[in-house]
């Protein structure tokens, strides 16, 4: 319950930061989730919820039920789209170290959450301190 509380906090947070932006501008929450649980689906509402009392924002949320190649395209078209935030669960730490390292290099604020990559590109990491 802990880690669920810690991430709502640092979503509200970056939401909270977002309305520094004009009214008139959209913030685009680019979600990536590595599978379905309940967990998952919590978290996935309450990113929702959050985002609601905001007009200025939009979140896209994907799963791609433990499929890497997959995520790492869900990811190419978030950063092609231009979202202003991502959140990431990775898959697997091997197969989407690259395609988040390139969206935190290009400018896009990355959270990891629950599982990390192997390299240090992105803004914050959520989770097990194991």
């Amino acid at each position: 319950m802990t880690k669920f509380v810690i991430i709502i906090a640092t979503i509200v947070l970056l939401f909270n930061l977002s309305g520094c932006a004009r009214e008139s501008e959209t913030f685009v929450i680019g979600v990536s989730q590595c599978s379905e649980d309940l967990w998952r689906e919590t978290v996935n509402r309450e990113i929702k919820r959050e985002a609601s009392f905001r007009s200025n924002m939009e979140v896209i949320i994907k799963s791609v039920k433990d499929d890497s190649e997959q995520q790492i395209k869900d990811i190419e078209q978030f950063i092609e789209e231009g979202i202003d935030l991502l959140i990431v669960a990775p898959n697997e730490a091997t197969a989407l170290t690259p395609v988040v390292s390139k969206a935190y290099k290009s400018g896009i604020p990355v959270i990891l959450l629950d599982r990390r990559i192997l390299n240090e590109d992105y803004t914050a990491y959520v989770g097990a301190d194991n």
